[in-house]
């Protein structure tokens, strides 16, 4: 197989997502708990994490490019 998706998200992070997501539906006078809403906060919950997962990659290569020596010319 060519192509193989691999899904990886923070637990704690994608379960505190879930409820606020739950809570959100629920303030704006949705029933969360209906079959067409189910598995809204958990799908919500990894789209966010997966739409913001370059944040803290370019944070990373940022800091690693920090850590690197700095080539200095001698004239």
């Amino acid at each position: 197989m060519a192509y193989h998706k691999e899904e990886h998200y923070d637990e704690q992070i994608t379960n505190g997502l879930i409820e606020n997501y739950r809570s959100s539906i629920q303030l704006l006078g949705e029933d969360p708990s209906r079959e067409g809403l189910l598995k809204t906060p958990e799908r919500m919950a990894k789209a966010m994490q997966f739409l913001t997962q370059g944040y803290t990659r370019m944070l990373k290569r940022f800091s690693m490019a920090l850590s690197l020596p700095r080539l200095t010319a001698k004239w």
